[in-house]
């Protein structure tokens, strides 16, 4: 299918019945594509987690999504699915930042970086570099779920030099922690 501009785009997330792992990300790709094939529309952008697997679906103004479901329901059972076409979450870090901390406990990575954008851009200065680190470190792990383990090392360097003399806190994620789990999964990014 050619993408149009008129296209709906929606974030859908699958459970991982299969504990299927990100190094099968492709595979799925076209598994989801071949069990969908005779209905219009196209999937992308595969994202495998321990819980889940998500990918964007993008169909015309007229295409139901529920006949996508149908056909996937051997795959995993829907556990979100939700239009990507508005602007999503708060510009208030107080209330975007709680909700980006939990989509992360949920290894919703992808979730996380378009949460943390709204309150980013309007962010200034040491605020602005926070909120960009922890973009970059939710960006990061979304590659490794899309197993594209060559750029991870980089953002998590990036990430990790935007929130240095970062708070230890903030409005609720404990960014020392957060600086460490970046710093193993860097490690073991590039021992994979």
């Amino acid at each position: 299918m050619t993408l149009r501009r008129k296209d709906r785009r929606f974030l859908v997330r699958l459970a991982n019945s299969a504990h299927s792992e990100p190094s099968q990300s492709s595979k799925f790709l076209r598994r989801l594509r071949a069990l969908a094939a005779a209905l219009p529309g196209d999937v992308m952008n595969v994202r495998i987690s321990p819980l889940a697997v998500e990918l964007d679906l993008f169909v015309s103004e007229e295409q139901p999504i529920e006949p996508f479901l149908a056909a996937w329901e051997n795959v995993g059972k829907p556990l979100t699915v939700r239009p990507l076409d508005e602007t999503p979450g708060s510009a208030d870090p107080a209330v975007a930042i709680p909700e980006a901390k939990r989509f992360w406990d949920e290894h919703r990575f992808w979730e996380v970086h378009e949460i943390l954008e709204t309150p980013w851009k309007a962010a200034q200065g040491a605020e602005r570099e926070w909120l960009q680190g922890l973009i970059l470190g939710a960006a990061a792990r979304v590659h490794l779920q899309k197993d594209e383990r060559a750029v991870v090392p980089s953002m998590i360097h990036t990430a990790l030099s935007k929130l240095e003399g970062s708070r230890a806190h903030y409005h609720g994620w404990d960014l020392e922690k957060f600086r460490e789990e970046l710093k193993r999964l860097g490690i073991m990014s590039t021992s994979l």
